[in-house]
């Protein structure tokens, strides 16, 4: 069954395009996972698909007899409502005799109970009710009385996750939902969601969840969409296959654009219909660069002027220039595989030392010095033992926007003596194999440069 159809659709905010002319659709079962850079509209799409945002253009079909549920980034809840209130929502018969029934076992109130067994038999609801008690439980929701009002905002995140979970649906749209789950919630849900016969399709940065849930893939990338099938790692292969088939073409287009530019620079004058021809093809070829320089013989990192975690000043020209090599690790506080590495990262801080190099942190909830997140952040090192300097600068400068392109977490960077960066950026826990050696590889060709 055809769940949905996106056709076109098309999303602008003043002159910035964050996508164009999206199409793809989810038919029943199909779990797909929505990758992109910081920025590029993941979100946003979500919200539309879910009707909650409009497109610019475009359209959206939903098979009227598929029922669709949105999970975001942070629920919302009635505000006074319990939290067996807000879990047990949504309008089906069969949730509001359970939502009754749930509420009449909490008051201990016998009479209502044994009114409500008939409903409950009638609505076939034993089942949602059993469903419902196992994943509270598996998300650590026991206090059902309690007001969703004094929740924290990792206890409204579960909530809003066993919601989501315990609602009958066709397709559950679901952004970042591993957000404050530890590894163990994190598995049964991995596990949940791929035994689940329901459609499914996620933003996650959580590589690892996304390649054990995920069977396909959509990317947005630079406005455009494209599919991929298989996990995460299928689509690493595929992607890595679309870029260098885009770089060759684009290798064969700057060629041609020398080519003519020089032939241009002779004086060829468009004196007959072939040459004119000649020159609307160079100018066309020329517009497709986008005004891009034709050669780029370095890939600097971006300049920054910020802190340490202890308030230290750090200067990007002084941290590379005083480095043989340098490392930079950007993680977040909630991400369980960039926690999971950070005692080999220490490690690798240690072994780096020793040539001349180091290794730096960047905790992308700490940036612009924001000092929970610095708090936090200092205290998963310490339980980590992890003593390498970690630092943060501000989201509005450059290297702040280039933060915003790092689409999976943890991504790492090796950075020469002259603030270039080596080689393609190594996505993934460096602990793993594939990872490992292309960073060994990296660190080797810039310590190999330094000493010339």
């Amino acid at each position: 069954m055809n769940i949905l159809t996106v056709e076109g659709v098309a999303k602008s905010y003043g002159t910035r395009v964050l996508f164009d002319d999206v199409t793809f659709s989810i038919d029943g079962g199909q779990k797909l996972g929505l990758i992109g850079l910081n920025g590029a509209g993941k979100t946003t799409l979500l919200k539309i698909i879910a009707g909650l945002a409009e497109a610019d253009t475009g359209e959206i079909w939903r098979n009227p007899k598929a029922r669709i549920h949105y999970l975001p980034q942070e629920p919302q809840f009635q505000p006074g409502r319990s939290v067996l209130e807000s879990v047990l929502d949504g309008d089906l018969p069969v949730m509001d005799v359970l939502r009754r029934y749930e509420a009449a076992v909490e008051e201990d109130d016998d009479e209502a109970v044994l009114k409500l067994t008939g409903e409950m038999d009638e609505k076939q609801a034993w089942e949602l009710e059993q469903h419902a008690k196992v994943v509270l439980q598996k998300l650590g929701i026991s206090d059902l009385s309690q007001s969703v009002d004094t929740l924290s905002g990792g206890q409204r995140k579960r909530l809003g996750l066993a919601r989501a979970l315990i609602l009958p649906c066709d397709l559950l749209i679901m952004d970042e939902p591993t957000n404050h789950l530890d590894d163990r919630t994190i598995c049964w849900l991995e596990d949940y969601l791929h035994d689940s016969k329901s459609a499914l399709l996620l933003s996650t940065h959580d590589r690892y969840f996304l390649d054990r849930v995920a069977g396909s893939m959509l990317e947005l990338d630079r406005g455009k969409v494209y599919t991929y099938s298989g996990n995460y790692a299928a689509y690493l292969e595929q992607r890595q296959a679309r870029l260098e088939r885009e770089e060759a073409e684009a290798a064969k287009r700057r060629n041609l654009i020398r080519r003519e530019t020089a032939w241009i620079r002779r004086g060829a004058q468009a004196r007959s219909t072939k040459q004119k021809a000649r020159r609307d093809r160079y100018e066309a070829l020329c517009a497709m660069e986008n005004g891009k320089p034709i050669e780029q013989n370095s890939n600097p990192f971006p300049a920054f002027e910020g802190k340490d975690l202890d308030g230290n000043m750090v200067k990007s020209d002084e941290l590379f220039s005083g480095n043989a090599v340098t490392v930079v690790n950007f993680w977040f506080t909630t991400c369980n595989p960039c926690v999971g590495e950070l005692a080999e990262l220490d490690a690798l801080n240690k072994e780096l030392a020793e040539k001349g190099g180091a290794l730096i942190g960047v905790n992308t909830f700490t940036l612009d010095g924001d000092k929970a997140a610095i708090a936090d952040a200092k205290d998963v090192l310490a339980k980590k033992g992890a003593t390498y300097q970690n630092i943060y600068f501000g989201s509005g400068g450059d290297a702040g926007k280039f933060v915003e392109n790092v689409f999976a977490y943890p991504t790492t960077y090796v950075v020469d003596r002259n603030g270039n960066i080596v080689g393609d950026p190594i996505v993934g826990a460096v602990t793993g194999k594939t990872q490992a050696e292309a960073l060994q590889a990296q660190i080797d060709k810039a310590l190999a440069a330094d000493m010339g």
